[in-house]
């Protein structure tokens, strides 16, 4: 009998995703039938990055870092959209480029400089209200080094945010 419970919740389950899905494309929300032109949106988000806009610098960054990953490449248009980014304190910015500085991808190998990147986000994290990639940031730091102050600092910062909310 838990079986057949089971199946059914599951094809239920299918079954309104399905519908669910049917629904937004029909809204226009998902637009199937667009082909999306990298070239183009590799330039919309540089004239977006060239304007200052720290979210679009780091689209850019991560879409230059991925092409860079994937053709073996240089890594340092990316770097160089992340830092943006980073100056205008952006979080997501800020874990990319620690991310680099861990494995040395585009710069050179620096534990210290991705924890302290990786500190900054997370305190930005909180200043934004996503608490959880706060923790992603705590993961980080305790991956390169489990004792390092700056994973105390921010674990008191995050507990700090949580007893306020």
């Amino acid at each position: 009998m838990s079986i057949y419970n089971n199946t059914k919740t599951a094809v239920i389950t299918i079954a309104i995703m399905v519908v669910a899905m049917n629904i937004l494309l029909w809204l226009g929300v998902f637009d199937s039938t667009k082909n999306y032109n990298s070239a183009e949106v590799e330039n919309q988000l540089r004239v977006e990055a060239d304007a200052g806009n720290s979210e679009s610098q780091n689209k850019l960054g991560t879409l230059l870092f991925k092409r860079a990953k994937k053709d073996n490449g240089d890594y340092s248009d990316a770097i160089y959209w992340f830092n943006q980014a980073n100056k205008q304190e952006h979080p997501f910015a800020q874990m990319n480029l620690a991310l680099a500085y861990r494995k040395g991808q585009g710069v050179a190998i620096d534990k210290e400089k991705a924890i302290e990147l990786f500190y900054a986000s997370g305190i930005n994290f909180l200043r934004t209200n996503v608490p959880d990639s706060a923790k992603d940031s705590v993961y980080n730091i305790n991956r390169i080094n489990s004792i390092h102050p700056l994973k105390r600092k921010l674990i008191d910062a995050i507990k700090q945010y949580e007893s306020t909310q």
